[in-house]
């Protein structure tokens, strides 16, 4: 038992330490638009929960905007904490109305520059252009790239723009700077997509999770101790012997 021997049952496989991801999600007052149901901040906060359920073995952490960015969650691997901040927020939520890209890509940018780790990655998702804030975005893009951190941006908003139910100023589709966004994304080798509807939103996510997959796996072997049946027998045999001295072998003067 001193020993303790093994007996090996098999193979099992073990993710290795995931990835760091930061969720940037735009509040500001032009997210009530509904041109996407049953709004552009609804969609785009239904899509991010069910992103965070799929990244097993992920950390990942939220930061919102508005004219000012706020960090909503930091890194973490509860999913669950997670998903109920993201379904908490809401437009306004800052308390400063406008659109504060830069802030809002070096909020999450500082947070992921603190950690180790090769895969850190922004999911910046707005309907705006930069018009507010004391950072320029691409001024926090290079601090992104500087840090090994690779930025994806999702332009939301249909290219009609908002419906006349949500007359929010800033809801109009000439709003979003897609030029902008595509080159914050170049600027780390990240990428700039696109989200009309729902359903693209969704499949964004989807690529999104598909290029951003998780560290190799790692094989391990999977042992059983033996020595708890040999302890047992041991003692087993110790109450024998003692049972026996003080019965059918025991020793007379």
């Amino acid at each position: 038992a001193a020993a303790r021997p093994q007996w090996e049952r098999g193979m099992v496989y073990s993710p290795s330490r995931g990835l760091d991801i930061m969720i940037c999600l735009d509040t500001s007052g032009s997210m009530r638009g509904d041109d996407i149901a049953p709004n552009r901040l609804e969609a785009a906060k239904d899509v991010s929960m069910d992103f965070v359920q799929g990244r097993m073995g992920d950390r990942i952490g939220l930061v919102v905007f508005g004219g000012i960015a706020v960090m909503q969650c930091p890194l973490t691997a509860d999913r669950a904490a997670l998903v109920h901040y993201i379904k908490s927020l809401r437009v306004g939520m800052t308390g400063v109305d406008h659109t504060a890209l830069g802030d809002g890509i070096a909020a999450a940018a500082a947070r992921l520059s603190r950690v180790q780790g090769q895969g850190r990655v922004i999911i910046l998702v707005t309907d705006g252009r930069s018009n507010a804030g004391e950072i320029d975005p691409y001024m926090a893009a290079r601090l992104a790239a500087e840090n090994g951190i690779r930025l994806y941006t999702i332009g939301i908003g249909a290219p009609a723009g908002a419906s006349s139910a949500s007359p929010q100023p800033g809801t109009e589709a000439d709003e979003l700077d897609e030029s902008c966004l595509r080159e914050l994304a170049s600027l780390t080798s990240g990428q700039y997509f696109r989200a009309g509807d729902a359903q693209t939103l969704a499949e964004i996510y989807r690529r999104i999770d598909g290029l951003e997959k998780r560290l190799s796996l790692r094989e391990l072997a999977d042992y059983r101790d033996l020595y708890p049946w040999l302890v047992l027998a041991g003692a087993g045999l110790v109450f024998l012997g003692i049972l026996l001295h003080n019965t059918c072998c025991r020793e007379l003067p």
